[in-house]
């Protein structure tokens, strides 16, 4: 499998996934202002036409992009997706509240540069709603969905950690801010942002010197 990723992107829950899942895949980062993967330079919207991160190139050659439906495909592929059909529709929930009322609703603005000051001020807004019902959910719980640490807690904790760079407190809400701190302690999420975090650095420094040329 090879993976097209943006460092500290939501595309680092897949990262973590697969590590988790002890699945094997190529990474290739993507630039998020020329598009384009480092250091070949290959324009990947030929990879994936809107030119967002994810995109998961199965070893049947399968090009899977969207957040939920490569995390879906990785927990089927390792036998990681539950049985019953209860717990499948739990975890689809999860991923899509996560996806859509927190990701894109809550902090896309903030990386977002066409994104004004009202569309972040909205955003926020909507924050505490979204962000407590984490809280309630995670309240005497490990993890987001079943026993044991799943592709929604990939996720979920990818997102989090975007809090550090945003105005998104999550100081109020005690135990997601503990279940974030306790996760990423985790081997797979500590080695994904060990991994990441120069390349981000890195990423930012290209950013402000296109920006400045």
């Amino acid at each position: 499998m090879k993976l097209y990723f943006g460092p500290l992107a939501c595309s680092m829950a897949t990262r973590i996934a697969l590590h988790e899942l002890n699945l094997e895949a190529d990474y290739v980062e993507v630039c998020p202002s020329t598009k384009s993967t480092l250091p070949a330079g290959d324009d990947y919207l030929k990879v994936n036409p809107m030119g967002l991160v994810p995109a998961l190139v199965t070893d049947e050659g399968q090009v899977i992009t969207e957040n939920l439906a490569v995390l879906e495909y990785l927990a089927e592929l390792s036998g990681r997706m539950p049985e019953a059909r209860s717990a499948r529709a739990e975890l689809r929930q999860w991923l899509a509240f996560l996806s859509t009322e927190l990701h894109k609703a809550v902090f896309t603005p903030f990386f977002d540069r066409s994104a004004d000051d009202h569309a972040r001020a909205y955003a926020l807004k909507k924050a505490p709603q979204r962000l407590s019902v984490l809280e309630a959910r995670l309240t005497g719980r490990e993890v987001l969905v079943g026993a044991e640490f799943s592709v929604a807690d990939a996720f979920l904790v990818t997102i989090l950690n975007w809090a550090q760079a945003t105005p998104v407190d999550l100081q109020p809400y005690p135990g997601l801010n503990a279940y974030a701190e306790r996760h990423r302690r985790r081997p797979s999420v500590a080695a994904a942002i060990t991994h990441e975090l120069p390349l981000y650095i890195a990423e930012k420094k290209r950013e402000r010197a296109r920006v400045s040329a």
